[in-house]
């Protein structure tokens, strides 16, 4: 036999070898179907709560549940509306109310800056309101006519165009 014919015979029976094995597998396995997992529902959402600064207390549904921390600290809660309140330095209380939904997650960032303090006049004297600066009317001393750099500038007082010679 040729060479050819050799090469020739040997292709056939890889391919043969090759079917047979193909169908041994789909004889073997011939209803198997692969299905996706169901998704399990979450029963249950989430709130995070973060604040700075840090260490604040927080109650939620009038539970006291710890204080505040810098990072998001969570919270999982039943589905429905939740009440949180966060007692600020000052001791006021911040009061939010929440409608949490089964699989979500809720944040809260509270950045609590307390109130500038008020600062006194450094005068001793109060403000008269009969004074020309204070009702805002300019004294007579500071009014144009006083003040040349306040006047209109007169026609040819500058030229029109500079050059140099």
């Amino acid at each position: 036999m040729s060479k050819a014919a050799i090469s020739q015979r040997r292709a056939y029976a890889k391919f043969a070898f090759a079917a047979l094995l193909a169908l041994t597998f789909c004889m073997a396995h011939p209803a198997s179907n692969v299905y996706a997992k169901k998704k399990k529902l979450a029963k249950y959402g989430s709130i995070k709560i973060l604040s700075n600064p840090a260490g604040l207390p927080i109650e939620i549904d009038g539970k006291r549940e710890g204080e505040t921390t810098t990072d998001y600290r969570s919270f999982d809660r039943d589905p429905g509306v939740h009440t949180i309140v966060v007692t600020l330095p000052d001791g006021q209380r911040w009061t939010r109310e929440i409608d949490l939904a089964a699989g979500h997650i809720k944040c809260v960032a509270i950045s609590y800056r307390s109130a500038p303090p008020v600062v006194k006049s450094p005068c001793p004297y109060p403000a008269d309101s009969r004074s020309p600066r204070a009702s805002g009317m300019a004294s007579p001393a500071c009014g144009p006519d006083r003040a040349p750099w306040l006047r209109p500038r007169a026609q040819g007082a500058w030229p029109a165009r500079l050059g140099v010679s």
